[in-house]
């Protein structure tokens, strides 16, 4: 052997019962020899690392007196245990004290101590151990997420476009959160402009109604709001009549259905339309649409607020 022989008590040898003791012995042996194990002997190499160490001499019944001594040896010392391992076979169960706050920020852990045991073999053998516990630091960061205003697009009507809608483009709410907001912008002529959410505005509340938004990192993203020019296709109307000596001419015209390519007329518009053809003769010509031009219910001219397409008639005159 190398040493003395030495015992490692897991649970009280005094308060334990005789058959419920828990223990290990040892004995130091030479490292360069390479001893077989059998179910009761193994073979360990223990971590090197310091230890205050003592000889009890006496029956084991007094063996706390001599635990006590070492104890008051390392209080007088300021002793501590830095680092540490449990020994094969034993189980930390450790329970942490609540922590209270969820909120973004710094929050203390701290281990419960008065809940935290050893086990072995499936007893509680705490008691053999010294255990330190130093409060942990739990940092909760704000969250984050990407909202991105709705784009929108229409055809010149007159009436301002908005669209208060968002997505969230990246990141996610917390189950239960939910996100009001404005935006900021409109677009009445033809054109663009960016449909902004208003920083301010945006307000996250939790599923018992308390404002979280300070637990967001919120970036925001503009979306588009286009008023594009109007399509109108217009048709001359077609005449026929019997001859009479003299010409006949268009004089009407019909907004064509509503389609992917025509708008419309916006209520309270009209047209104004010259025509080229005309007929007098029996025969018939094309009713052709010159020119288009369309006055709101101010009698202002509109006209650059529409893409027309015209269509021709035809007039004809019968015998």
């Amino acid at each position: 052997t190398a040493g003395d022989l030495f015992a490692i008590f897991y649970n009280n040898p005094r308060t334990a019962k005789e058959n419920e003791v828990v223990y290990d012995v040892g004995i130091p042996i030479n490292p360069e020899l390479d001893p077989d194990e059998t179910e009761e002997i193994r073979i360990v190499t223990l971590i090197e690392h310091k230890v205050l160490s003592g000889i009890h001499e006496g029956p084991t019944e007094n063996i706390l007196d001599t635990y006590s001594k070492l104890v008051d040896v390392a209080q007088a010392n300021n002793y501590d245990i830095v680092d540490g391992s449990l020994p094969d076979g034993h189980f930390l169960e450790v329970k942490y004290l609540p922590v209270i706050r969820t909120g973004v920020g710094e929050h203390v852990a701290e281990i419960d101590l008065e809940n935290t045991f050893v086990q072995f073999m499936g007893k509680n053998v705490t008691q053999n151990f010294i255990i330190n516990a130093e409060k942990g630091k739990i940092v909760i960061t704000p969250r984050p997420i990407e909202l991105t205003a709705n784009s929108a697009i229409k055809p010149y009507d007159g009436t301002p476009l908005t669209d208060n809608g968002f997505t969230i483009t990246s990141g996610e709410l917390v189950s239960g959160h939910t996100i009001t907001l404005t935006n900021s912008g409109s677009q009445t002529n033809i054109g663009t402009s960016e449909n902004v959410i208003v920083r301010g505005s945006i307000v996250i509340i939790d599923e018992l109604g308390k404002n979280v938004t300070n637990n967001y990192d919120i970036s925001r993203k503009s979306g588009t709001l286009e008023v594009r020019i109007r399509n109108l296709s217009v048709t001359a109307n077609s005449e026929t009549r019997v001859y009479n000596g003299t010409p006949l001419q268009g004089t009407e015209v019909a907004v064509d259905e509503i389609s992917d390519n025509n708008d419309g007329l916006i209520d309270g518009h009209r047209i104004v339309c010259n025509f080229t053809g005309a007929i007098t003769n029996v025969g018939t010509v094309d009713n052709v649409i010159e020119s288009v031009e369309i006055y709101d219910s101010n009698n202002r001219r509109v006209t650059r607020y529409y893409s027309i397409t015209t269509n021709n008639g035809t007039l004809s005159v019968i015998p």
